[in-house]
């Protein structure tokens, strides 16, 4: 029995078993084709299952997130509300105090803000303006030593006349 069911009738051609083994193959190979082509729809539909529940999730928690912050947004709302309406009645109870309070927070804001200078900055801004002013003096007096060495080189006598009568000047002022 087992010759028969493994190779069928003896009495058949080699040609014909090989026919029958091929088309046992064929329809075994069209069924396996069949069964993968399921498997692989199923696959498919769960993946489009799944990913669609992924994305309603997902908007769900969009959703829950969009409420929650509106929920934040408006007790904000709600609490600055209410610290400006206290603010006011403060004010209104007390005008003068609140206006001197709000200069004062000015005024230290205002010197946070604004650096002050120290007294080594007057220290630095003092010598260096001392020295700008002596180097130009320095330049007045040789521009003026320049012109009186010209003038007493072009006129030797006339300068020596004139710085006489300077002498004579300076002599009897210090008399006095």
């Amino acid at each position: 029995m087992a010759d028969q069911r493994g190779l069928g009738n003896m009495d058949k051609s080699p040609a014909e078993g090989g026919t029958q083994v091929r088309d046992r193959i064929q329809e075994g190979g069209a069924q396996s084709r069949d069964r993968a082509q399921e498997a692989g729809a199923q696959g498919h539909d769960r993946d489009q299952e799944a990913g669609a529940q992924g994305r309603d999730k997902a908007q769900e928690m969009v959703c829950q997130g969009m409420e929650t912050a509106s929920d934040y947004y408006q007790q904000g709302r709600r609490q600055v509300a209410a610290v400006e309406d206290t603010f006011e009645d403060a004010i209104r109870a007390k005008p003068l105090q609140s206006t001197f309070m709000a200069a004062g927070l000015g005024m230290l804001l205002t010197l946070l803000w604004k650096k002050e200078d120290t007294a080594s900055d007057y220290y630095r801004q003092g010598r260096r303006q001392a020295e700008d002013y002596y180097r130009q003096g320095r330049r007045q007096v040789a521009a003026v030593e320049n012109t009186l060495e010209d003038a007493m080189r072009t006129k030797p006598w006339q300068a020596l006349f004139m710085a006489a009568g300077l002498g004579m000047f300076l002599t009897l002022l210090l008399k006095k």
